[in-house]
């Protein structure tokens, strides 16, 4: 590469994608569009990950290789932020890959509309084929607009939501599902506001780093191309989820306080209402997991007399809920908290955990 700063700067988190990665990169090579670079941080992976990147490091200059401990996706996309000399920043899953005219159209777009951040549509590729979901206009999002499309939609489940679940549908059709890789952001954007990533945080990542750029932003262009792959598989450090009781318990609190800090940022309305659902249905999905042993009530109940889930607990709208969700969720109103735990556990002892599940 030539010694100009390269307009672009993609952002791969790498560990353990050696099967993968090839074709993601590949896909970047092929770009219409020249003026990358792409940084490629191996998080401390254990196959053949570090070799493949040091390849196409040795291939072109575009590609920086850069090799880390292992400290999760967060730290990784961090350490990208940190040497990114692109005028635009990209969040790429390297299993993952690019249509070829993703770059160009990004930069054109940008150059043309001079916004914050651009938006645009993936496909998914799932085991039956591809499809898109949740297909994306062409608009452009300005001023206040911005957190009602973005924020409110990203930030968790909302009343409405439940509303729709007491109703039969799918709960999760009524949540805006935009991952960090459908959109291009200007780099000062991210840098000036300080946006990154929370360390140790397993889940939901992607949305608390969109939305707070988000709230950022003066103007978001969305375009109807279909820019972007996603591969759904079922391994993988990007898309895996422990099943451990007490971990799923640490990324749930994790959470906690970063939903509220960017409640805080909103002042147009107030964003809880459209998470409250989520913290919730958080208080019963951690009734189950951890009534495995009675030993984890504890832990249960700092959950549940946390004062911002107990905000959400007392503000939830329960009426015309089916009676698994409305029982349960009436006894932690009522503060029966340590009965709820309880009952969960005795349901297990005598083999009807299966009647547990929302």
């Amino acid at each position: 590469m030539n010694e100009s700063k390269p307009k672009i700067s993609v952002i791969l988190p790498c560990y353990n994608v050696g099967q993968y990665i090839q074709r993601g990169l590949d896909s970047i090579l092929s770009q219409t569009f020249a003026e990358w670079e792409a940084i490629m941080i191996d998080d401390g992976s254990t196959d053949e990950t570090p070799a493949i990147i040091e390849d196409y490091a040795s291939k072109s200059e575009r590609f920086i290789a850069l090799h880390t401990a292992n400290q999760g996706v967060s730290c990784a996309r961090n350490e990208g932020i940190r040497i990114a000399k692109g005028e635009l920043l990209f969040f790429m899953d390297p299993d993952d890959w690019v249509e070829p005219n993703c770059f160009e159209k990004c930069w054109e777009t940008y150059t043309n509309g001079g916004a914050d951040v651009i938006h645009f549509n993936r496909w998914i590729h799932e085991a039956d084929g591809r499809k898109q979901k949740e297909p994306l206009s062409a608009r452009v999002v300005e001023g206040k607009e911005i957190n009602r499309a973005y924020a409110a939609t990203l930030i968790g489940l909302s009343q409405d939501a439940l509303y729709h679940y007491y109703q039969g549908q799918n709960i999760w059709s009524f949540k805006g599902n935009w991952q960090v890789w459908c959109f291009m952001f200007r780099h000062s954007l991210i840098t000036e506001h300080r946006v990154l990533f929370a360390p140790g945080v397993k889940i939901f990542q992607d949305a608390l780093f969109v939305v707070e750029a988000t709230i950022y932003a003066r103007k978001i262009q969305c375009i109807e191309d279909v820019l972007y792959n996603y591969q759904i598989r079922n391994d993988g450090s990007v898309r895996s989820r422990s099943a451990n009781a007490e971990r799923l318990f640490n990324n749930k609190s994790a959470l906690i306080p970063l939903r509220a800090r960017l409640r805080g940022m909103v002042t147009d309305f107030d964003l809880h209402y459209y998470y409250l659902g989520s913290q919730v249905m958080s208080s019963l999905e951690l009734c189950i997991a951890l009534s495995e042993s009675l030993s984890h009530k504890k832990t249960y109940l700092k959950y549940v007399n946390d004062a911002r889930i107990k905000e959400s607990i007392k503000k939830v709208c329960i009426a015309g809920a089916p009676l698994k969700f409305r029982i349960p969720v009436q006894m932690l109103k009522w503060r029966m908290g340590s009965v709820l735990f309880v009952g969960c556990w005795l349901l297990r002892k005598i083999g009807l955990g299966n009647r547990l599940r929302m």
